[in-house]
């Protein structure tokens, strides 16, 4: 009698083993875009929230978008900016897995989002000038190679775009304070 597997009976477990690490790896990936729609959209309702509290307290939000992922920071009376680590919605936030910030434009020009001139100067009703020498959507002196979107007791218009893996995501603020999703996410060109 003779012991061992036959070539027939190997190749069966390969192929078995093949397909379900294919199976595992597409649900990593199916997690790794949960992952990402999921921080997208836990960015859109913190965005809404800070409009929203800006206007209620009448006192100016700012949140700063890092290499890594975002911060905010509140207006204090003797002017300074005093970073926020709560309600845990304003806690700074590292994005996940690779995304990132890759465009972000704020003011409003016949019904298209632009940069805002670092004049100090608003061009949006109730929009809160920056502090001297920064735009509302220039790098943040401190912190590095982030920028800046400031809401105050009216939110600026905006659209942020993040991308991850070959993946874009677009968020867009009104002047209302709605912070909307673009529809679905789509393939980076």
């Amino acid at each position: 009698m003779q012991r061992g597997f036959t070539l027939v009976e190997l190749l069966v477990v390969l192929v078995i083993v093949g397909i379900a690490g294919g199976g595992i790896a597409l649900a990593l990936d199916r997690a790794q875009a949960d992952d990402s729609e999921h921080e997208v959209e836990r960015l859109r309702r913190a965005l809404e929230g800070a409009a929203y509290r800006a206007e209620l307290r009448g006192r100016a939000l700012a949140v700063d978008f890092l290499p890594d992922g975002y911060r905010f920071s509140e207006r204090q009376p003797d002017g300074g900016w005093k970073r926020l680590e709560a309600p845990p919605e304003f806690a700074p936030r590292a994005f996940s897995g690779g995304l990132r910030v890759t465009a972000l434009r704020v003011g409003q020009r016949a019904g298209r989002q632009a940069l805002l001139a670092d004049s100090g100067a608003t061009s949006l009703p109730g929009a809160v000038a920056p502090p001297a020498g920064e735009s509302l959507a220039a790098p943040v002196a401190e912190g590095g190679g982030g920028r800046r979107i400031v809401f105050g007791t009216r939110a600026p218009a905006f659209e942020l775009e993040l991308a991850e893996e070959g993946m874009r995501y677009r968020i867009a603020g009104r002047i209302d304070g709605r912070v909307e999703r673009r529809p679905g996410a789509e393939a980076a060109r």
